[in-house]
């Protein structure tokens, strides 16, 4: 949806303002469908409906940029588990602070009431959508 890569585009924006300069889009498929204790690669590819090659090659990405770690998986030797670093958790927290002020910048310009609705109609959306 063009609404959704528009959002994509604002928050990273913001996110470079904010000093996260290598941030974009793509590692929101990564960082969206991590767990702050961890995960494994096939678990956020699965969530983030991915290949494992394609997240295992963003996860080497972010690690590089210092966003994440990778490590064996104790249980599992053949796995790789990723970890949000401190810097990542930064990055998390201050992601949550930018989506908060645009879903207050969107409240302001449709309203209230609107934004309820609308972020309803986008739950009952996904959720259809999933199953």
């Amino acid at each position: 949806m063009r609404s959704t890569r528009a959002v994509n585009r604002r928050v990273t924006a913001e996110l470079q303002r904010l000093g996260f300069a290598d941030t974009r889009p793509g590692h929101a498929a990564l960082l969206g469908n991590l767990d702050m204790a961890g995960n494994s690669v096939t678990e956020i590819a699965d969530r983030a409906q991915l290949s494992k090659q394609a997240m295992a090659r963003l996860a080497v990405e972010l690690e590089t940029l210092g966003y994440v770690t990778r490590r064996k998986d104790a249980s599992d030797a053949r796995a790789l588990v990723v970890c949000f670093t401190p810097l990542g958790r930064r990055l998390i927290r201050a992601t949550v602070q930018v989506v908060a002020g645009i879903e207050a910048e969107l409240t302001w310009k449709i309203g209230a009431r609107a934004f309820t609705t609308l972020r309803s109609a986008l739950g009952t959306i996904s959720e259809g959508l999933a199953g």
